[in-house]
């Protein structure tokens, strides 16, 4: 019975050490979610903040020179 009794201690003592590394892991976790979220929330400002005004403004630049080009040549 003793013997039974150690087992169980023990299995217990596992079982509360897994909980605690568990919740750890939770908060570890957390934290890196809020992260990912934030750095999503800045990308998705950037990418609205640089537009593709630029490029549409050199495509139609460089359309005016390819038709220049083919009027004068």
């Amino acid at each position: 019975m003793g013997n039974l009794k150690d087992y169980g201690l023990k299995i217990g003592n596992e079982a509360d050490l897994h909980v605690k590394l568990l919740n750890e892991m939770d908060g570890d976790v957390s934290e890196a979610q809020q992260g990912l979220m934030a750095e999503t929330d800045r990308a998705t400002q950037v990418r609205k903040a640089s537009g593709n005004c630029r490029l549409y403004l050199c495509i139609i630049l460089l359309l005016v020179v390819l038709i220049a080009l083919l009027v004068m040549g």
